[in-house]
């Protein structure tokens, strides 16, 4: 733990001395932008958003202006399919519910994957790329603990923040996986993993999301069936087997995965089944294209409700809304790929954290932080 912890401030300040500063400190901003400075209408926000993105874009263009025909072109099918589904989410912006909201989510994503395409081919090794994803993960991760304690004026242990919530599950889910995996033999790499699952479980269990917690039970299960070791496998299909034959402790773990929940709120996706319902009927108005990336919950919201909806929390239903059918199709083509080429390659190094994390991500369904997080 104390090594990860010198890792992380000595690169930290290494970065800061280094000629890659100026993208560290806009990429900090972005960050701080989208999770702690409300869009009100003063303009900051958004000035804030256009400076650090197009700064990061023109930084990127400046240091390989060859990046963006090189990620449509020669990036993996999991990395073109992405970039697909956010240019059409770009193109929306045509036909969005609220044009500048479209544009901003989806273009954001496009230059944040370009960002880490550059970023990774920096690197020589999977060991110093993986070491550096995590960290910066992880760093993300604590600065949103941290923040939303201190924009909440309150530094409780225990506070409802689903952006660093998800982002400590994920963390957590790729580490766990490789962690188990019979190909993590490096004792440097196990204890570097190691610490990066505390840290990351700490953030995860302190920000209170029902949905990151038993999205992450879901992978540590992943990692047991596939880990390559014959004990952990059989661990996890008797733990599976006493689960089916007992459904009464099925209900008992999920109370305890998600307190302060009913199971009645659980069926129902804390009422979002209702919500599910008002985004079909209106999405059947645009069935093709949908009402622009990430715009549907606030068509509903101001057609059906009068006020802003909250997130659908579920990827399919809200891609469906904002992207149509044809949105709707890219999204689910780039999950099968990405999940499909992860479970192929599972017994090579980096592919069962990566399958862990996917499997993560789809149960837990944290639709907002998969658009703009």
């Amino acid at each position: 733990m104390i090594g990860l912890l010198k890792d992380i401030f000595g690169g930290i300040i290494t970065v800061l001395k280094s000629k890659y500063k100026l993208i560290f400190i806009l990429f900090a901003l972005w960050i701080y932008r989208i999770d702690f400075i409300p869009e009100d209408g003063s303009g900051i926000g958004k000035a804030i958003q256009i400076v650090s993105l197009f700064g990061l874009l023109a930084i990127l263009y400046r240091k390989s202006p060859n990046l963006f025909s090189f990620s449509y072109q020669q990036t993996p099918i999991q990395i073109r399919s992405l970039l697909w589904l956010y240019s059409f989410a770009v193109i929306s912006t045509l036909w969005a519910f609220i044009p500048s909201f479209a544009f901003f989510l989806a273009f954001q994503n496009l230059v944040m994957i370009m960002l880490w395409i550059w970023i990774m081919s920096l690197f020589r090794t999977f060991k110093q790329m993986e070491k550096l994803f995590i960290i910066v993960c992880i760093c993300v991760a604590v600065f949103e603990s941290i923040g939303a304690r201190a924009v909440a004026f309150g530094f409780s242990p225990f506070i409802h923040f689903l952006p660093g919530a998800s982002t400590g599950a994920l963390t957590f889910s790729y580490c766990v996986g490789e962690y188990l995996s019979n190909k993590c033999k490096d004792r440097d790499r196990r204890g570097f993993l190691m610490a990066s699952m505390i840290i990351s479980l700490i953030v995860m269990i302190t920000s209170t999301s029902s949905g990151a917690n038993a999205s992450a039970v879901g992978a540590l299960g992943i990692a047991l069936l596939f880990s390559g070791n014959l004990f952990l496998s059989f661990v996890f299909i008797g733990i599976s087997l006493t689960l089916y034959l007992n459904p009464n402790l099925v209900e008992s773990l999920m109370m305890w995965l998600m307190p302060g929940k009913t199971m009645e709120s659980i069926n129902t996706a804390s009422g979002r089944t209702v919500l599910w319902e008002l985004i079909k009927i209106k999405t059947a108005e645009r069935p093709l294209i949908g009402w622009g990336f990430a715009c549907i919950e606030r068509a509903i919201g101001t057609e059906f409700l009068g006020e802003t909806t909250s997130d659908a929390h579920s990827n399919f239903v809200g891609m469906y809304g904002s992207l149509g059918i044809i949105g709707l199709l890219l999204f689910v083509f780039h999950l099968g790929v990405h999940t499909l080429n992860a479970f192929k390659n599972r017994v090579k190094l980096g592919y069962l954290g990566i399958l862990c994390a996917t499997i993560c991500a789809i149960v837990n369904s944290y639709s907002y932080g998969f658009l703009s997080g």
